[in-house]
């Protein structure tokens, strides 16, 4: 407001700046009553018994008038801008979730909450909140704040992830496979699940099975055979295993918040379909009969 004054305000004359920033609130909050709030605030001028300042105010008001208005336009008649995503996602998230899609994008814009999985027993101190329900998922108040005396005790990984804990079978199997494993923080939770088991993990990229053995050495993690495999490129394999675990390749939204620049890449969901359901037949093949 006070870039649109001609000259400052003097100290005695602060209170009029003031009644300016709350009729400029007021307005940005309701930009449909917007010549309601700019009489207020004018008139207010007269009420403090400064009422040769009314046509300076409304001259700035005029001015900042065009602001809220076209911003209250832009949000509604202009989504992408609203929502701050490509036309094609917010496309795709109302044909998928009709009823919550927007509460879905603008939780895309937050703050991710930094979630870590515990492998051994420690006491938590008060900087980390325990999970509900999932053991040993802890939050974490920011990624600087991870303990230096915990990082070969835990490891970063989202809660959604972390579900996995909920869904592997309690069963003793002697092979267990990681199909597309790097980083490697489902295989953690395999390992923590099945300590007994052999365990594989394949990756197509060696960087990133580099990412993979450097976590696993950091944790302790032992017996885990890691291996550069092309499930789709390579020759069958003859090897067979009780459990496997297929991550394929997926459009990575539910990553947003922590990669927001995934919003602006085109997806190509029919290709990712159909090398998902490549993977899943290639790897039915590997599975032991009443795995």
């Amino acid at each position: 407001i006070s870039g649109y004054l001609q000259k400052p305000l003097k100290n005695k004359d602060n209170n009029l700046l003031l009644i300016m920033v709350i009729g400029w609130v007021q307005l940005t909050r309701a930009p449909t009553r917007h010549y309601y709030f700019v009489n207020e605030t004018v008139g207010m001028m007269t009420v403090v018994g400064k009422s040769w300042f009314k046509g300076v105010a409304n001259a700035v008001f005029r001015k900042l008038l065009v602001l809220p208005l076209y911003a209250h336009k832009m949000y509604i008649d202009n989504p992408v801008i609203g929502f701050s995503h490509p036309k094609w996602l917010l496309d795709q998230l109302r044909q998928d979730w009709p009823d919550c899609w927007e509460k879905i994008a603008l939780a895309n814009n937050l703050k991710p909450m930094v979630w870590a999985t515990l492998l051994r027993d420690i006491d938590v101190d008060k900087t980390m909140s325990e999970h509900p329900y999932i053991k040993g998922a802890v939050q974490l108040p920011s990624i600087r704040e991870w303990p230096e005396m915990l990082k070969d005790k835990m490891y970063i990984q989202d809660i959604a992830a972390q579900h996995l804990k909920l869904l592997l079978p309690n069963i003793k199997p002697q092979r267990v496979l990681d199909a597309c494993s790097a980083p490697g923080g489902k295989a953690i939770i395999m390992h923590q699940k099945y300590p007994n088991a052999q365990m594989v993990c394949t990756d197509q990229s060696q960087t990133r099975l580099n990412t993979l053995s450097e976590n696993f050495n950091r944790l302790g993690l032992k017996g885990v055979r890691v291996l550069e495999y092309d499930w789709l490129n390579s020759k069958d394999s003859k090897e067979s295993y009780d459990l496997i675990l297929l991550d394929a390749p997926c459009s990575g939204g539910g990553v947003i918040k922590r990669h927001p620049e995934k919003k602006r890449h085109e997806i190509d969901f029919k290709r990712l379909e159909k090398q998902q359901l490549e993977l899943f037949s290639k790897l039915w093949a590997q599975l032991k009969s009443g795995g």
